[in-house]
């Protein structure tokens, strides 16, 4: 039982001690933004045109990288085969075309005979 409170004694004075690290640290970067908040405040008071147009420009920029992180980039091979296959379709509708009108050139040549 002994061993257990020194370690819980040891653990409780690291905690404290990084507790005061951080606090330490955490000070002058809270003063930094303080000061750079009241600079975009008063920035944005002086010049509401511009502060609009930053955040404008500022939201497309973010959509446009969240929209090309989250749409995949296809490689040369994937665009060749889509590329491939959207010819094949057409080619196919051509081909179809030209059997329905070979069949109604038969059909109307068929009629003629009979008659």
């Amino acid at each position: 039982m002994d061993g257990n409170a020194s370690v819980k004694e040891a653990v409780g004075v690291l905690g404290d001690d990084l507790r005061e690290r951080i606090l330490r640290t955490a000070e002058p970067v809270k003063k930094g933004f303080a000061q750079f908040w009241d600079d975009t405040v008063s920035l944005t008071k002086k010049h509401p045109g511009m502060a609009l147009s930053l955040a404008a420009v500022g939201g497309a920029v973010a959509g446009i990288l969240v929209t090309r992180m989250v749409t995949p980039i296809q490689s040369d091979a994937e665009q060749k085969v889509r590329h491939w296959v959207h010819n094949a379709q057409g080619s196919w509708g051509r081909l179809q075309e030209g059997l329905d009108q070979a069949l109604t050139s038969v059909k109307s040549a068929i009629s003629l005979l009979k008659q």
